[in-house]
């Protein structure tokens, strides 16, 4: 318990944990599925655990468990790798333990902003949502906005008379190439779901997955992603 406690701490091991263990839980959910029905999604287990607007938040467990269900293997196929470039690219930028909290608090809040929107509304155009799509493009804005402001870490105060105190605070150093690929990564992640005109609400189908998309959760992952990494900044904000 001490190692895995340990393990956590270092910088990037819990995004990697989080990634992988909602991916890995993604694949077994939807393999669950599959043994019960020709579409995973409209199996009796899919169905207890995908989000049903209508419901809203009658069975909060749905808030969790609906982005381990899938439509399709090419529908979790795409997840999963998605996930594992978000997996890769934490790491390598030794993302810290709030950054993978905020994805975290980021996940049920996803699908709780699309029930802001109005259940009745959304249940009219879709009865059924499931899939890691959301959750991950809440990671994306959590990891394009870890690297572009990394968070201050410590605040030191320093004494050297009675009337001269000097206050340090230092902040996580990254370079500025990193902080401009996050910047890029916010905007670009944006800028594409903008075109994906998520304020119609209804999902547009797409042969090549075999489901339906749906824009409006990716935008409420986007906008769930920037409220819990903002509300984490806020939190942890060193006391000076």
């Amino acid at each position: 318990m001490r190692r895995a406690r340990r393990a956590l701490r270092v910088e990037g091991a819990a995004w990697v944990v989080l990634s992988v263990s909602s991916c890995l839980a993604a694949v077994a959910v939807t393999a669950a599925c599959a043994r019960l029905g020709a579409l995973p999604s409209a199996t009796p287990l899919a169905l207890i655990l995908d989000w049903q607007p209508a419901l809203g938040l009658s069975e909060p467990w749905r808030l969790w468990t609906c982005a381990w269900v899938h439509g399709s293997v090419a529908h979790l196929l795409v997840n999963v790798v998605g996930g594992a470039v978000l997996a890769f690219v934490g790491w390598r930028a030794r993302l810290p333990p709030a950054s993978a909290i905020a994805w975290l608090l980021a996940w049920p809040g996803t699908q709780l902003l699309m029930v802001a929107i109005g259940s009745q509304r959304l249940a009219a155009v879709m009865p059924h949502y499931f899939g890691l799509s959301g959750v991950l493009h809440a990671g994306v804005i959590v990891l394009g906005l870890s690297l572009a402001w990394p968070p201050k870490t410590h605040t030191h105060t320093h004494t050297h008379t009675h009337t001269d105190t000097h206050t340090h605070t230092h902040t996580l150093a990254r370079p500025r190439r990193e902080r401009w690929i996050g910047l890029a990564i916010v905007a670009g992640t944006v800028a594409k779901v903008a075109l994906e005109a998520p304020w119609t609400l209804a999902p547009h189908a797409d042969p090549a997955l075999g489901i339906a998309v749906a824009p409006v959760a990716h935008a409420c992952g986007i906008a769930a992603g920037l409220l819990a990494w903002t509300a984490l900044r806020l939190a942890l904000r060193p006391v000076r």
